[in-house]
């Protein structure tokens, strides 16, 4: 068939064995991920283990463009990078413009996904449809600027478009980014840190293949709409990118200071866009396809007559080059200039007014391979610590890290790109370093589930909270948890093209000649969404981190600050918009099937690892669980179990009661004739075994033919072993196996609801008693928790029996299909 907007072909490569293949999973697949978010969560959740070292090979790599990415059409250029993240330890992605994402699909590809990690430095060189791993233990070491020259000139074609790490991805610093065309970058979540572990320093594209396009009148038209109104629309962004409106932040009180404590610098006109526009830039260039131009590009010599050279030379007299009066430092062009985060974080956060200074760090920044936002965010805590005395010189061997000191940035920056002294410390970022620091140290951070926020105040930016809040992947600005953004992300449009949604859904239909709805946008942008939160609860995310650090309920001068009760009423709003429960943000059943992502959901809920067939999972779990029939009969049955229990035999035969099944659920259990096996392990004396176990004892008498039989955790730790949850050896652990003892699916320890529940009551109990109030603190936290389950049939028991549905469902190809 004709396929629009997408070729339905996505590279896998498996850098462990250097083997590469291409899936083609069909049309309804590109119509319900488009891209980005999507495809990336969809591999997360069927690709990578739950508990997966982010900086391991079991992680994967997801090159991800989306449905409109290499259309011809300002705004198509962008593309997304995600994996486990190293920084968070959850979803991770980061997007980018420029031109290698438009690349890639003109090479005849929707994604790459990178599985495993290769034993030596190697690139990747996609030529159209040739694939090939080819050495790069000579790039290995070197900043991008001089890998993309040795990488073009080695395969010869001066339009070959270039991702790649410097130094800092191969250093694994946790926030260190993917960089394209040397001057875009992929800068969130630590993505190029994923990609040094693999030892992958580049993927190399050419394409030679337009996109097809469904309607090329129609595209046209809002192409040109674009140009057309530039001056009402976008003339700032072309005028000076971002950046120009600092001043106003600052006046309203609302620009992030020394650690986003003032609101307000006097200095913000020294170092804002129209102040590089004035001393420092050269032009402005452009993404794929793009007519706005908003990327900046300076040019700094160290002195006049190096500057005088290159403006005669270079831009043959056409544009001034700056000159860096203190005669330090040069600035590469071929880098670009600095945006808004960039000048913020690096500048005036820091208490910086040295536009030479920032524009070297930020150039450093893309050759070395760091995001600025989380380098800047975690330069201003270290300095606070130091400031305030909980990072000492001693500390520090011998740096002093202090606000105002524009060179110490600038040499900070290749120390943290190497792990060179205190720079090994900042390399873990901000979060991760305060908890190897203590001291106190964490109550100086500004990081949103461990991503360091951007800089954009909450507290003078309401648009910005639940984005701060609620985004998947932490402390983000572009506002990616909302229904606009986050379909651009997904069919890959640029958020700053003034498109309403409207002209989005029309670029939409006229790429792929879909009939798209605005309801279904809406679907898109909520099934990337969802999936992002699965992947999240799975990793162990949950309520207690959909909340800003202690600093901002600090009132700054003009603005007042965030109470725990309005961060709870935007989340908890949040989660009803989404179809989640109101109270824990867990998708509901009725969403993930109204969102089709049943199969996605039930990586989630089983915490399983990676099932790339059903015949490759039996028999991994035949070789891996030490059960058959003689042994699976020396375990307890229920009845058994119950009459050793003792003292806590009561409250279990309670529970019992009140975990009874609906009739719905009670006739879809019935119906399931495969399971013939369950294996649980208990204690007697845990809490999540007496309130959880009796309902899967219940399920487990309504399924015909299906046996339970009980044992000990750590009499049978050789069976506990086998299903450890992150790591530990939690209970309860219930295992379905099918009549020739094929594991079916796992359920662990409790719904995903009840972790969230339990973790909001202890952050409001234990976690905020003094010491001295700990025993009663306690006392409190029992029992509330325990009221969590008083109500019979409640919501944490539907939860439960939810969650074994859906893996059942799932495993047994029982799902509702559309």
């Amino acid at each position: 068939m004709d396929r629009h907007g997408y070729w339905n072909r996505i590279l896998h490569v498996g850098l462990g064995d250097g083997r590469t293949w291409v899936e083609e999973p069909g049309d309804r697949f590109f119509r319900r991920y488009a891209g980005g978010r999507g495809l990336i969560a969809h591999y997360l959740l069927t690709q990578v283990p739950r508990g997966a070292d982010p900086l391991g090979p079991d992680n994967i790599l997801i090159f991800a463009p989306g449905v409109v990415t290499g259309a011809p059409v300002p705004g198509a250029g962008r593309h997304s990078v995600g994996a486990k993240s190293p920084l968070t330890g959850g979803f991770g992605e980061s997007e980018s413009g420029g031109y290698w994402g438009a690349e890639l699909k003109r090479a005849g590809w929707d994604a790459v996904v990178v599985h495993g990690a290769s034993p030596a430095p190697v690139y990747l060189w996609i030529n159209d449809g040739a694939v090939e791993l080819r050495d790069a233990r000579h790039l290995w070491g070197r900043v991008t600027g001089d890998v993309e020259e040795a990488i073009v000139a080695e395969l010869g074609d001066a339009r070959i478009r270039v991702a790649q790490i410097g130094p800092a991805g191969e250093n694994l610093v946790r926030f260190a980014c993917i960089a394209n065309d040397l001057n875009e970058v992929a800068g969130r979540t630590g993505m190029g840190a994923v990609m040094g572990s693999k030892r992958l320093k580049a993927i190399a594209v050419r394409g030679r293949t337009p996109v097809k396009i469904a309607d090329p009148p129609g595209l046209t038209a809002l192409a040109k709409w674009v140009s057309s109104t530039m001056d009402q629309k976008h003339r700032a962004f072309h005028e000076f990118g971002t950046g120009a409106a600092m001043q106003g932040k600052s006046l309203e009180g609302g620009m992030p200071v020394l650690n986003y404590r003032l609101g307000a610098a006097d200095s913000v006109a020294r170092v804002d866009a129209v102040a590089v526009r004035d001393q420092i830039r050269v032009k402005m260039t452009s993404c794929y396809a793009c007519s706005v131009r908003c990327k900046k590009v300076v040019h700094i010599e160290p002195t006049e007559e190096a500057a005088r050279a290159a403006s005669d030379t270079v831009y043959k007299g056409r544009a001034k080059v700056g000159v860096d009066p203190g005669g330090r430092y040069r600035v590469d062009p071929r880098y670009g200039g600095p945006e808004y985060e960039s000048l913020a974080a690096l500048g005036v956060n820091l208490g910086l007014d040295d536009l030479i200074a920032i524009c070297k760090s930020n150039e450093l920044c893309n050759a070395l391979g760091m995001d600025t936002v989380s380098l800047g965010a975690t330069l201003a805590w270290a300095m606070e610590c130091f400031e305030k005395g909980v990072l000492t010189l001693e500390d520090t061997g011998g740096v002093p890290l202090r606000f105002h000191d524009a060179d110490g940035v600038v040499g900070l920056v290749e120390m943290i790109a190497h792990r060179r002294g205190v720079g090994d410390l900042l390399a873990e970022g901000s979060e991760r370093a305060a908890r190897r620091l203590g001291r106190g140290a964490e109550a100086f951070l500004t990081t949103v589930k461990g991503l360091e926020m951007a800089m954009h105040d909450p507290r003078h930016m309401p648009i910005m909270r639940a984005s701060y809040l609620l985004a998947p992947t932490g402390g983000d600005h572009m506002r990616q948890s909302g229904n606009r953004n986050g379909l651009r992300n997904q069919v890959g449009l640029c958020h700053f093209l003034a498109y309403d949604d409207a002209q989005a859904l029309q670029i939409l239909e006229a790429v792929t000649g879909w009939e798209v709805t605005p309801e279904e946008l809406v679907a898109t942008a909520h099934r990337g969404l969802t999936l992002a939160r699965l992947f999240n609860l799975r990793e162990g995310f949950g309520r207690a981190d959909d909340r800003l650090p202690a600093r901002f309920s600090d009132p700054l001068p003009k603005h007042a600050g965030l109470t725990p009760e309005q961060q709870d009423t935007i989340v908890t709003d949040y989660y009803i918009e989404q179809g989640w429960d109101a109270a824990t943000g867990v998708p509901t059943t009725e969403t993930i099937r109204a969102l089709e992502i049943e199969d996605d959901a039930a990586h989630a809920v089983t915490r399983d690892t990676q099932p790339a067939t059903r015949e490759e999972r039996d028999d991994m779990a035949q070789l891996r669980i030490p059960l058959d029939a003689a042994r699976f009969a020396t375990g307890l049955t229920w009845k058994d179990y119950m009459a050793q229990m003792g003292d806590t035999r009561a409250r279990t035969e309670d529970n019992y009661q009140k975990a009874v099944l609906t009739d719905e659920e009670r006739k879809f259990f019935a119906g399931i004739t495969q399971v013939r096996h369950v294996l649980m392990l208990a204690e007697n004396w845990c809490g999540d075994v007496h309130r959880n176990s009796p309902l899967i004892a219940s399920i487990c008498e309504t399924m015909p033919g299906c046996e339970l039989r009980v044992f000990f955790r750590d009499q049978n730790l050789d069976l506990t072993d086998c299903f450890l949850n992150h790591g530990f050896r939690s209970i309860p652990i219930v295992v379905f196996f099918d009549k020739d003892w094929n594991e079916l699916g796992r359920w662990i320890e409790r719904a995903h609801a009840a972790t969230a529940k339990v973790a909001g009551i202890r952050a409001r109990t234990l976690d905020a008693a003094p010491k001295d109030q700990q025993d009663a603190a306690m006392a409190e936290y029992r029992k509330l928790v325990t009221a969590e389950y008083d109500v019979p049939g409640g919501p944490l028991w539907r939860a439960a029996a939810a969650e074994v549905r859906l893996l059942l469902e799932t495993r047994l190809g029982l799902a509702p299909k559309a």
